[in-house]
């Protein structure tokens, strides 16, 4: 799991914020199947990033739900898009706005119209913090543990020895 973390601090830090944005609104769908495999891929989206982002702030309508978060996952990875009006999972917000850190400041979590504006770096830091925090206690579960070892990883490629048969 932590691969996936780096991978999105990775993008953060490169200034790659679509590949940072697909790999940040992914990671609850990986944690929620490692909670819940067999609840269907919506509802352990939202059970998860609510129960490990709730809702901060006292401005109603600036922190996103689990149910807008799943439909902005829908919207970006099957059409390209912020816009959640048309996703029947929203709950709070019809649209995203992700921007660029400015230099030397924080503007995340505003509300303008019907949008939802977003840092896109605070936001994946945000979820990157969420799996961590719950990875703590997911690596200990004797029951998730084990599904998180059969996660992809990636292998350093290592040339075979002579003789040694390949697969």
């Amino acid at each position: 799991m932590r691969c996936f973390i780096e991978a999105v601090r990775r993008a953060v830090d490169q200034e790659n914020w679509y590949a940072a944005l697909n790999g940040a609104l992914a990671l609850p769908d990986i944690c929620g199947r490692i909670d819940c495999p067999t609840r269907d891929s919506r509802r352990r989206y939202v059970t998860w990033f609510d129960s490990f982002l709730p809702p901060t702030g006292t401005v109603p309508g600036t922190s996103p739900t689990g149910a807008d978060v799943y439909a902005l996952r829908c919207a970006y990875f099957h059409h390209g898009e912020f816009d959640v009006s048309k996703q029947h999972a929203r709950n709070t917000t019809d649209c995203f706005r992700f921007i660029l850190p400015p230099p030397g400041m924080t503007i995340h979590r505003n509300r303008i119209g019907d949008a939802l504006q977003l840092q896109v770096s605070e936001f994946c830091s945000e979820m990157c913090a969420a799996v961590e925090r719950w990875l703590d206690v997911a690596s200990r579960d004797p029951v998730r543990a084990p599904r998180l070892e059969r996660l992809a990883e990636i292998e350093i490629w290592k040339p075979y020895a002579s003789g040694q048969p390949r697969r």
